[in-house]
């Protein structure tokens, strides 16, 4: 299936994409996609504890499974010491 990825601050400048379309397996959940990013982007460490996910503008957990279409945009939080 087909999903939407949208890429903002850090991730956009280092992956220079604003969105990808990629292909996921059904079933396919935000921690297997993290994983699935980590091996194709090794330098933006998507599974840093600072990456958010949304799903068609709504924060999600890891364990949300994508569907057909699902607009995914990433981005990594900023947080003092």
């Amino acid at each position: 299936m087909k999903i939407t990825l949208k890429f903002s601050s850090l991730f956009k400048m280092l992956a220079r994409l604003d969105k990808e379309l990629v292909s996921v397996d059904e079933g396919t959940t935000i921690d297997q996609l993290s994983q699935i990013l980590d091996q194709k982007y090794q330098a933006l460490h998507f599974n840093s504890e600072k990456t958010k996910f949304l799903v068609n503008n709504k924060f999600v957990n890891g364990d949300k499974i994508l569907t057909e279409g699902d607009e995914v945009s990433i981005f990594q939080t900023l947080r003092g010491r």
